[in-house]
């Protein structure tokens, strides 16, 4: 690596991409050599609320067509999907789906050590319109990748050492 080469620390993440922390961004890739830099984008994946929304909507319709006909087991799957679409929508509301946080709009961060699923680092961060924005990056399900990821956030001083809990992966 040449002097004049940005120094390029990453980690794994749990969908298969990588976290790439540079000096000046954090960067989520699919690849380890990053090609081409991704720029910042504010909000969340639309894509996906359009999905959620069709159906937490859809399913809604279809429960009061089956409750009136009188199809009750019908009428309660459609009910628990539309339930479950509806709570997806709202969480996906709350999240950024950005693949480039520029570091000066970094908040704060904080690890979440999960029982049962990924370990994640919440971001917040301010987009171009100064609203705060969420990006939860989470990590391999691995102890090794996660307390790699938690020592490079602190080293690059993303992380506080102290918000750490007892059980964190760089504890242990």
């Amino acid at each position: 690596m040449s002097a004049e080469e940005p120094k390029n620390q990453m980690f794994n993440l749990n969908d298969g991409q990588f976290c790439h922390v540079l000096p000046d961004r954090l960067v989520i890739y699919p690849k380890m050599q990053i090609l081409e830099m991704p720029q910042p984008r504010d909000g969340a994946n639309v894509a996906l609320q359009i999905l959620y929304g069709s159906l937490s909507v859809i399913p809604g319709a279809m429960t009061v067509v089956f409750f009136i006909v009188g199809f009750y087991p019908l009428a309660a799957m459609t009910l628990l999907t539309s339930m479950a679409a509806t709570v997806a929508f709202m969480r996906g509301n709350k999240y950024s789906a950005t693949n480039c946080i520029m570091r000066d709009s970094i908040v704060d961060m904080k690890y979440r050590r999960v029982n049962f699923g990924f370990d994640y680092f919440e971001v917040r961060y301010r987009g171009k319109n100064q609203k705060e924005y969420l990006r939860r990056i989470s990590i391999y399900d691995s102890d090794e990748i996660a307390a790699k990821a938690v020592n490079l956030m602190i080293s690059e001083g993303l992380l506080k050492p102290e918000e750490l809990s007892a059980g964190s992966a760089a504890t242990k």
